[in-house]
């Protein structure tokens, strides 16, 4: 069976991310988004990109959150 999520709304709505295996790695996740309005998807956290400097796996993802970045005045 196959799952899904976790997923998080972000953009205030207009898109959602969710963990999916990587292309042709069923062991390997990445983090992607999906436009609300037109369905399109978009790798946003490659599997590569979550590789540390290295190692030969990257890292496993067992949730995650998203915060708002703050910018300075």
């Amino acid at each position: 069976m196959k799952s899904f999520g976790p997923a998080r709304w972000i953009e205030a709505g207009a898109a959602y991310t969710t963990v999916e295996p990587a292309s042709g790695q069923t062991d390997v996740l990445e983090i992607i988004r999906y436009d609300t309005a037109t369905g399109e998807r978009s790798v946003l956290i490659s599997a590569a990109q979550l590789m540390p400097q290295g190692a030969s796996k990257a890292l496993v993802i067992e949730n995650y959150e998203w915060s708002r970045m703050e910018t300075a005045s």
